[in-house]
């Protein structure tokens, strides 16, 4: 398989008041969902959710996280489910590039999803994608494990930033977001994914894949540190984010 090029950037999106009437091959869209905001949709899970998923947010003990998966995933279904113009419980799935699960149909839609304390991202689009967001702590002790998911380069930029946790979460949402993108299980090697800004050279293989990719950073809340990883092309993508004010009149459709 032949070497890949994954450029990495941050991306300043462009917002949107109002939800989207169509995707377009060079639009990813964005979907901020707040937990609080949205903890209504606990109570209409099982006319949005299906047998297995309600059956997995059983499985949470704490009443926290199982609302934060509930949510998510009535939040996706729903979301989903207006592009399609259909009932969320009734979307069929299937896997598509490398097993990742994408939305059956005349046009295949891709997803991405990925939810951390008080927050869910939601990325849509007409081809593979890949998000991942993290709530910034700066109490949490990234020093344990920046020798095994980062390079020594990767390593010296955490450590020289003006505010080092920020630059570790930062680094650590491009190498998950682009992991997603490509559905390829190589949290063991996260080391050889790069995430510092500019254009790298890998082999496909590690990616098992023979794209290129784009991860850009999305500037969201100071709160939290997100990317968004998509296959590279000639035209630029338009990364369209829609705040959590943007949902309640979708969501509550069901």
């Amino acid at each position: 398989m032949p070497a890949v090029t994954v450029l990495c950037n941050t991306t300043i999106p462009t917002p949107s008041t109002r939800f989207p009437d169509k995707l377009y091959s060079n639009s990813v869209h964005l979907f901020a969902v707040e937990t609080s905001t949205h903890k209504n949709l606990v109570h209409h899970a099982e006319h949005i959710l299906c047998e297995s998923e309600i059956a997995k947010a059983g499985s949470y003990h704490q009443l926290e996280k199982r609302e934060q998966y509930v949510i998510s995933k009535c939040a996706l279904r729903i979301l989903l489910g207006a592009y399609r113009k259909q009932h969320g419980q009734a979307l069929e799935f299937a896997g598509g590039f490398n097993s990742k699960p994408m939305l059956v149909g005349l046009e295949p839609l891709y997803f991405s999803i990925s939810y951390t304390s008080g927050c869910t991202l939601i990325g849509i689009a007409l081809d593979s994608i890949g998000v991942d967001i993290e709530k910034v702590d700066g109490a949490f002790r990234y020093q344990d494990i920046s020798e095994t998911c980062f390079s020594l380069r990767e390593q010296a930029y955490i450590a020289q930033s003006a505010t080092p946790s920020v630059a570790f979460y930062q680094l650590w949402t491009r190498k998950e977001a682009l992991v997603k993108a490509t559905s390829k299980g190589i949290d063991d090697d996260l080391q050889s994914v790069p995430s510092l800004n500019g254009l790298h050279v890998m082999q496909g293989e590690l990616l098992a894949t023979a794209s290129n990719w784009t991860t850009s950073s999305v500037l969201l809340s100071p709160a939290y540190s997100a990317a968004v990883s998509y296959p590279s092309s000639s035209t630029a993508r338009d990364i369209i984010v829609h705040t959590p004010n943007d949902l309640p009149p979708l969501l509550f459709t069901y």
